[in-house]
């Protein structure tokens, strides 16, 4: 009996080996899965915000391969974890009957009779050899061997679980970790404000070698108009990120804008689906002096007249009714109704 005993663990432990094997490729499997999903996520984001760019353009086959390439990946992925699911599906219908058929193959002293063939798919036959059955084995003890595998044929499952809550919390951490401005060393602007000795620092993507813009000096007077003017690649539009505190920087001189000092317009403009009017107020209250000197100075006045609503006209999902200049001129009033004392365009 204990060397049935000692087969009996044997199989247990390997089926068990066999379970945290096949869990763990297909959490490798689910873990690539949720990747590319991401990256078909991304790129349908895209396809769908540019929709109206790609029809015009008449880009559809380009993007249509992208996207097929980005499904065919993600389908990979997918067969992996049905095939594996489908080799433990399998695994727990024949584990009993495996670690059965090793246990009572294994008493020596007893003479040993054939009882019954069992055919699987017409293929395979298992010739299960069984000593003297009444003697040996009782309806209890087929009981307990049954409560035996049970555990084992939801091992797989439960390493399955185990698995996919590490890489859900693992994708959750490296987004909760991601770098953050800091706070330190930071200077509040006044209405005369004097720019020098500030050090920038950045990385690109291809090469990973750092940038670097030094010594920068400059005054902002007030009530001025001023342009930073360079060839291309100078470093414009960094310094602009530089002031707004969206680079990392070196040094002491970085910035911040109290009580919403400052108004930017990027050059990606971005709009509400709502109406021209709500748009430009953008959550303050109406003052239709400084409304009417906004909509003059940004030269929106012909631009209204046109519209079926005038200043109630929906513009669409970021503006997807207006043309490239309107979008641009409607961010920019909307800049000059909040009455900051910094304008950034």
């Amino acid at each position: 009996m204990q060397e049935v005993a000692l087969y009996s663990f044997f199989s247990a432990a390997l089926v068990s080996l066999l379970a945290i094997i096949s869990a763990g490729i297909i959490q490798v499997f689910v873990y690539n899965l949720k990747y590319y999903e991401d990256q078909r996520l991304k790129l349908s984001e895209d396809i769908l915000n540019g929709l109206k760019q790609i029809k015009y353009l008449n880009w559809e086959t380009y993007f249509l391969k992208k996207l097929e390439e980005a499904r065919q990946k993600e389908y990979k992925q997918v067969k992996g974890i049905q095939y594996g699911d489908s080799f433990i599906s399998f695994f727990r219908r024949i584990t009993q009957s495996v670690l059965l058929f090793v246990t009572l193959s294994q008493f020596k002293q007893i003479q040993t009779i054939n009882i019954f063939t069992v055919i699987i798919k017409k293929y395979i036959q298992i010739y299960i050899y069984i000593y003297i059955f009444i003697y040996i084995f009782n309806f209890q003890q087929l009981v307990l061997f049954d409560k035996f595998v049970s555990p084992l044929n939801g091992l797989p499952w439960s390493i399955g679980t185990f698995f996919g809550g590490i890489i859900q919390f693992k994708r959750l951490q490296d987004y909760m970790h991601q770098q953050q401005i800091s706070n330190e060393n930071r200077f509040f602007l006044k209405q005369q404000e004097k720019f020098q000795n500030l050090a920038l620092k950045f990385s690109v993507k291809q090469n990973q070698k750092p940038l670097a813009l030094e010594n920068i000096h400059f005054e902002i007077q007030k009530n001025s108009f001023n342009f930073i003017i360079g060839k291309v690649g100078s470093g414009k539009s960094a310094i602009i990120d530089l002031i707004l505190n969206e680079l990392i920087t070196e040094g002491d001189n970085n910035i911040m804008y109290k009580n919403g000092t400052l108004a930017y317009v990027s050059q990606n403009n971005w709009l509400q689906n709502t109406t021209v009017k709500q748009n430009i107020l953008f959550g303050l209250q109406y003052n239709k002096q400084l409304y009417d000197k906004c909509i003059l100075l940004c030269q929106l006045e012909q631009d209204i007249d046109s519209f079926p609503d005038k200043d109630d006209y929906n513009v669409g999902f970021n503006g997807n009714k207006l043309s490239g200049g309107q979008k641009q001129r409607i961010c920019i009033c909307r800049a000059l109704y909040q009455k900051q004392r910094h304008l950034f365009i």
